[in-house]
């Protein structure tokens, strides 16, 4: 039997509310390695063009 899936609950980097089902939309970077991901709620997710869908055109 596996393991229950635990949600994680990220910020939408429209508008800032909480979501459980978050969508990576970006990454970033700086020079002192130290780097964080962005993430948008399926509601606001047409306006971003997302990594998951230009790595699967690839």
């Amino acid at each position: 039997m596996p393991a229950p899936q635990i949600k994680q609950l990220q910020r939408c980097c429209h508008d800032g509310v909480l979501t459980d089902e978050p969508v990576k939309v970006g990454e970033v970077h700086t020079p002192a390695g130290v780097g964080a991901v962005v993430y948008s709620c399926p509601r606001h997710l047409p306006l971003y063009q997302t990594i998951e869908r230009t790595e699967q055109a690839s």
